[in-house]
């Protein structure tokens, strides 16, 4: 009797952990460089951070560029509950980054983002904390199709914004 209760509890709790072992996992920068190397990110595993073994995407659980690290985008990437937090860098210089359209803020701007190449494309909603800078330079395209919130600051030198979105300077 007691062992087909045991039996019982351990095949309920097979879906619970097939579940918990394909939910999307969280990466975070370990060291500068660019977007598309794995030695750029690590990955929480459950257990604590690991070495990643596939590249972040909008598919991924939160992704953060941390401090004092420069992360560059150079090729097609996608991301979503994407933070650069304060001290921090996105580099975007060629190809295109998409923003899912994910819940809550899909980019979350506390440090700084470059974007000097490249399009920044996608419905997902982008905010410029208060206290960050946004340089836009270049002779590159940025696509909007959300909502950008400024907080912030934004210096723009030089390029096209276009796109079915808008900017809000608060």
């Amino acid at each position: 009797m007691a062992f087909d209760a045991l039996l019982r509890v351990l095949l309920a709790a097979v879906p619970l952990l097939l579940a918990a072992s394909v939910a999307a996992q969280d990466y975070r920068s370990k060291a500068s460089g660019n977007w598309n190397a794995l030695s750029t990110w690590e990955q929480d595993n459950g257990s604590g951070w690991v070495d990643a073994t596939v590249l972040p995407t909008n598919a991924s659980g939160a992704i953060t560029v941390r401090s004092p690290h420069t992360v560059t985008v150079s090729d097609n990437r996608s991301a979503d509950e994407l933070t650069v937090a304060s001290g921090a860098t996105l580099a975007m210089a060629g190809g295109t980054f998409t923003m899912a359209d994910g819940a809550g803020v899909d980019l979350d701007v506390q440090g700084t983002p470059n974007w000097t190449g490249g399009t920044l494309a996608g419905p997902g909603s982008c905010a410029i904390a208060s206290g960050a800078t946004a340089n836009l330079s270049s002779g590159n395209t940025k696509s909007l199709n959300s909502v950008l919130t400024n907080n912030g600051t934004i210096n723009w030198t030089a390029g096209v914004i276009n796109g079915s979105g808008n900017i809000q300077n608060t």
